[in-house]
């Protein structure tokens, strides 16, 4: 070849291609190397796949997005948990309510809730992850996971409730929502309410009574009335008698007591000083007068309320135990009276033998007297019949007046008979203090021999009680059995052994320290811990409850439809079909029966119900459904790490994690989760139950996160298929059987620089934390790469036309090309841009990369690969071989410029030109033919376009062979329902009248059809107004007596005119339609709804009523009154933080 000087003339390229023939080994490389820097660059960053579905497809703006960056705004963080939705599916299609299939399914969330993942020497459990595991304050890994399931129905899903948890829920549950706000309760309505509750009092002892007032006669359980305390409306005159006096008499009660203690310390002081007293007693009396000054000074309300709680337990013995004593007593009596008369008449006259029939009174006194008898470490629940000897358990049956053990306090003097002593009501005005000593010759010298101080002082309960805390005592809780007669008549010893045995009341647990096998935490105990032992043993006589083996599945707090007080779930086992269908056609609750969220929505839960879940009830039972659906909460990874550091933490408590350790610990939890829950579900030999699963990607990647992963990365086949089948095509089209005319080597090297090309622009979006998604895998690179090498093809379709190997060949056909690849880049990347309009991260994203993309093809095409062509074209000129390039072939190059192309032949002159541009009957037959085919084309595509579905369900994402499309298919068919969320912005939430309208579309989107039901209490708004009014009831069981939590109590101190008013709320007439309170008498159907918040006039406060301007001329019981709070903005932001504050709701529901 013949070397031709570097001019550039008319009709050739300009630069950079006269200086790429001259120098093109820059060209050749900086564009590859460049090229792959930015693959091993981005490539090799750790997170460069989006897995969160959210970041591909929810729209950055619109409502939507406007709410999110509102709440940003005043830093709002994700509150929420982390979801699992565990389904549960008949293979056969059959009903899955059948007692085999839900033990199969029992077993398989026993299996999967055990599931484990070990970590830094951890054994992490689903305890750990899990997003609510407490009832309270210290009571976390003490109390099972939280989930919601149908199986909830029966006593068999009660499995997940271990001992210790079965503890807490009798410690922290039943405890503290009937035994601590009920019983005192009960104690006030007693005696201080008798006329306002004597109604409700008589409907639930008289049968009569309540079939009278249109009650089934059922109703009279006086059992029922600790339910009543705490379900009747605040407004209830019963109610309110018991709620005002009860604040009232726990704080006499309490200023009482540590008066008179207080006063009697100041006169033991005087006494001692004085020289009066006895000295041999004056250590003793140093001693209570340090011990009544203690007291005087650290009783809380919280002791006073203890104090009452057991006082009143005390009454309640045999207030609801009479016709059982009785009952108990004939029996004994009949079994053992004749052989203690016959033995009594011939060998032990000393026998005091039970009389044939016991009175009320006496079945009364005798019952108060076990109560007051001493702590048995015998037999500690002893007996009240009073029969033996002595009362320590180890006595002589009818050798004295005895009942068996007792709380060790006798509780059954005057109450506050020492205030009256002291006559603590006028301490504080001297002139009219007469304690009652001064009429006794003054304060006695010995104190606790004198007859009035025993009476008084040393007899009143409360005395007792809070003096027993310094009283230690060694005891324990034991269940020996009650002893018989010792008579030596072996009839007679032998027959009341044995009728001892069967009345033995086994109370103590091994959780009941101290016993036998546990000396507990404490060196000593005192005479008070006794004392609350005993009362609360038997308070779980009384309500049936055996600590550590009871659950809210073997005993029911009453509180929802179809559950009552002490009650039980049903059981699928060893049931038929029809009764396990009858209790799943029931209102499903939580196991607090519905107390903190109401019913469960059972259409989220049940699938291939007949009839629907909407119409089913007792009367029409379900006949069968198909599908059961479990969900389980996940915390998010900052909660669990703040979880495990707890010291209850089985195996010690786990310092050193963080929150995205605790992220890659969720997502691998989520995944062990799954395997143990799908475990054979595509195999139908496999059960009777085809299981599959979900977990969403809140807190950390789930199914879809990890799906979209493997979808996003599972491209790689088809693109590899795609690139060769690109390659050969090439291949074919520019292979000559004349090896030097041949292009196959340069053509590779073009496929190679697009392929390179299209992965460095990935890897530079992913610098620009532009993460691949699932768009961009299976979208670009089937575009980008094809674009680039039609690109590629353009090049050297263009050298090839030239005929030559000259550079003047070359720099004409760059000429040629420049502009028609300038300008077809230019034009894509316009056309990917404009897409950058959309506000779907899948597409801008997308359309972002492909722009990149585009540059790099460009920049390679047009600036690289022309250097490859010059080289191949100095092979073709030196006739070397292509691809073999270091042979020579037997002519030289010029000899092969300009051959024609033979394909070029046949596929236009031999096909293309005669069929289409050919004679003319031929011509105009097939442009018809395409006319008409065109036409149908366009017909099939707008029919096609009117039967298309708009929108993307779960089961579109999810390949059809995969377990999650059958649960997300299963789903959508069985289970159409989907969680909604309502938010408000920026609006005058201070504003009466919009916080009326606020509820109103709150209730307006509840009441469709297409909406599960709702109490109108579960929006903040509605809460926290009612928390304003005197209708709050988050006094009754608040967990600190001395901090109140009702509105009406919390004094706004700020910096306005305000300043020192409450947040109490007022009332105004609905103006907007809003829905009334569902208000019960306990007549007709359990209704499981509340409904809304306002309330007819019938069911006001006469206060409230004054205030709102009710009118009784023109005004009815039944017209309707809404709360509402007006009041300014720095006192509405306070009170509503006070309210989250103090009640512990609203969290994650608004924003201040």
């Amino acid at each position: 070849m013949v070397a031709e000087p570097l001019v550039t003339k008319k009709g050739e390229a300009a630069w950079p291609f006269p200086h790429m023939v001259k120098m093109p080994w820059p060209y050749l490389a900086i564009m590859p190397l460049a090229y792959i820097l930015l693959i091993y660059f981005g490539w090799t960053q750790d997170d460069y796949v989006e897995s969160n579905v959210s970041e591909i497809w929810i729209p950055r703006s619109g409502s939507y997005a406007q709410d999110n960056k509102y709440a940003a705004r005043f830093g709002k963080v994700d509150l929420g948990t982390s979801s699992i939705a565990a389904m549960a599916i008949s293979r056969d299609g059959g009903n899955i309510f059948t007692p085999d299939r839900l033990e199969e399914i029992r077993a398989r969330m026993e299996a999967a809730e055990e599931a484990t993942l070990e970590w830094k020497g951890h054994t992490i459990t689903w305890e750990d992850v899990c997003a609510s595991n407490n009832v309270g304050l210290g009571t976390t890994y003490e109390f099972p996971c939280a989930r919601i399931t149908p199986l909830d129905y029966f006593q068999e899903a009660g499995w997940f409730f271990e001992e210790n948890d079965r503890v807490t829920w009798r410690n922290s549950v039943i405890r503290k929502s009937i035994v601590k706000p009920i019983i005192p309760r009960f104690g006030i309505m007693s005696q201080y309410c008798p006329t306002q509750c004597q109604h409700q009092i008589t409907l639930r002892n008289s049968e009569a009574y309540a079939v009278l007032n249109g009650y089934d006669a059922s109703y009279a359980n006086p059992l029922g009335l600790l339910g009543d305390i705490a379900s009747m409306e605040m407004n209830d005159p019963c109610k309110r008698c018991i709620e005002e006096n009860f604040e009232v008499q726990i704080n006499n009660l309490l200023l009482a007591t540590k008066g008179s203690f207080g006063v009697l310390a100041q006169q033991i002081g005087i006494l001692i000083q004085s020289g009066a007293a006895d000295p041999s007693s004056v250590p003793q009396l140093a001693t209570l007068a340090g011990q009544y000054g203690q007291l005087a000074q650290g009783l809380t309300r919280a002791d006073a309320e203890e104090f009452f709680t057991y006082y009143t337990t005390r009454g309640l013995y045999p207030a609801f135990n009479l016709d059982g004593y009785k009952e108990a007593y004939d029996q004994l009596v009949a079994v053992l009276r004749t052989p203690c008369l016959q033995v009594k008449a011939t060998t032990r006259p000393d026998l005091i033998c039970p009389n044939e029939t016991v009175t009320d009174d006496e079945a009364e006194q005798a019952m108060l007297d076990h109560a007051d008898g001493p702590f048995s470490s015998y037999n500690t629940a002893g007996s009240p019949f009073p029969w033996w000897s002595d009362a320590s358990g180890t006595g002589k049956l009818f050798e004295g007046t005895s009942g068996v053990s007792g709380s060790g306090i006798n509780m059954a003097g005057e109450l506050l008979s020492m205030a009256f002593y002291t006559d603590i009501l006028n301490v504080q005005n001297p002139p009219a203090w007469n304690p009652l000593w001064d009429g006794l010759g003054g304060f006695p010298t010995d104190p606790l021999n004198h007859p009035v101080y025993q009476q008084t002082v040393l007899g009143d309960p409360t005395y007792n009680w809070f003096m027993a805390v310094y009283e230690t005592q060694d005891s324990i809780c034991q269940n020996n059995n009650l002893t018989g007669t010792q008579t030596q008549v072996v009839a007679l010893d032998v027959g009341s052994a044995f009728a001892m045995q069967e009345a033995t009341q086994n109370w103590c647990t091994k959780h009941d320290v101290p016993n036998k096998d546990n000396s507990g935490r404490e060196t000593s105990y005192t005479k008070q811990h006794f004392s609350i032992m005993w009362y609360d043993l038997f308070i779980d006589t009384f309500l049936g409850i055996e600590q550590g083996v009871d659950s809210p599945f073997t005993w029911t707090l009453g509180q929802g439809c179809g559950y009552s007080l002490a009650g039980e779930r049903d059981q699928y086992a060893d049931s038929n079909e029809t009764s396990v269908l009858a209790s799943a056609s029931e209102i499903l609750y939580y196991i607090d029966e519905g107390t903190s969220v109401g019913p469960i929505d059972r259409n989220i839960l049940i699938g291939g119900a007949n009839p629907s879940i909407e119409e089913i009830s007792s009367e029409n039972p379900l006949e069968e459904a198909t599908v059961i659906q479990s969900l389980y909460a996940i915390a998010f990874p900052e909660n669990v790490v703040k979880k495990v550091k707890n010291c209850n933490r089985p195996g010690g408590a786990i310092e050193d994690m963080n929150a995205a350790e605790a992220e890659e610990i969720l997502e691998n939890f989520k995944e062990e989760m799954e395997k143990i829950w799908v475990k054979g579900w595509n195999d139908d030999n496999d059960g009777e139950v085809q299981f599959v699963y979900f977990s969403d990607d809140a807190g950390s990647v789930g199914t879809t996160g990890r799906t979209l992963l493997d979808i996003t990365l599972d491209n790689g086949k088809l693109m590899s298929i795609s690139i060769c089948l690109i390659a050969i095509f090439s291949i074919i089209l520019l292979i000559s059987p004349d090896w030097i005319e041949s292009r196959v080597l340069v053509t590779l090297i073009g496929v190679s620089l697009v392929v390179l090309a299209y992965f460095a622009s990935l890897g530079l979006a992913i610098l620009f934390d532009i993460k691949i998604n699932i768009s961009t895998a299976w979208t670009l690179p089937f575009i980008i790469i094809g674009i680039g090498v039609d690109d590629v093809y353009i090049v050297l379709m263009s050298l090839k036309k030239q005929g030559g190997y000259s550079h003047r060949s070359f720099l004409r056909a760059m000429r040629e090309v420049a502009v028609p690849v300038t300008m077809t880049s230019v034009v894509n990347c316009l056309m990917f841009a404009v897409m950058n309009i959309s506000d779907i991260p899948a597409v801008y994203l997308t359309a972002t990369v492909a722009v990149i993309c585009v540059i790099a093809l460009y920049m390679g095409v047009l600036f690289c690969f022309p250097a490859y062509c010059w080289l191949d074209m100095e092979r073709q000129a030196a006739g070397k071989m292509d691809v073999f390039f270091c042979l020579n072939s037997d002519s030289d190059g010029s000899s092969h410029a300009g051959k024609e192309d033979k394909r070029q032949v046949w596929l236009y002159e031999k096909f293309y030109y005669p069929v289409v541009l050919g004679a003319p009957v031929v011509r105009i037959v097939v442009h018809m033919l395409l006319f008409l085919g065109a036409l149908a084309l366009l017909g099939a595509g707008i029919y096609g376009m009117t039967e298309r579905e708009v929108g993307l369900g779960l089961e579109d994402f999810f390949p059809v062979n995969s377990q999650a499309f059958v649960w997300a298919d299963t789903r959508t068919q069985e289970l159409a329902s989907w969680a909604i969320g309502m938010n408000w912005g920026e609006i005058e939430y201070t504003d009466p009248m919009t916080q009326q309208k606020m509820i109103k579309q709150f209730e307006d989107v509840v009441s469709t059809s297409k909406v599960a039901e709702m109490n109108t209490d579960q929006l903040w708004m509605s809460k926290f107004l009612i928390w304003s009014t005197r209708h709050c009831t988050s006094n009754f069981d608040r967990d600190d007596p001395n901090t109140y939590l009702c509105g009406m109590e919390q004094t706004y101190e700020g910096d306005g005119d305000d300043s020192g008013t409450v947040c109490a709320g007022g009332w105004m007439k609905n103006a907007v339609g809003l829905r009334d309170k569902t208000i019960s008498d306990g007549r007709g159907d359990c209704e499981p709804f509340s409904g809304g918040i306002c309330r007819p006039a019938s069911q006001m406060f006469a206060e409230d009523l004054a205030l709102a301007g009710h009118n009784n001329e023109t005004d009815s019981d039944t017209t309707s009154y809404c709360p509402f709070a007006e009041w300014s903005d720095g006192k509405f932001k306070w009170c509503l933080e006070q309210w989250r504050n103090l009640t512990n709701t609203g969290s994650g529901e608004f924003i201040t």
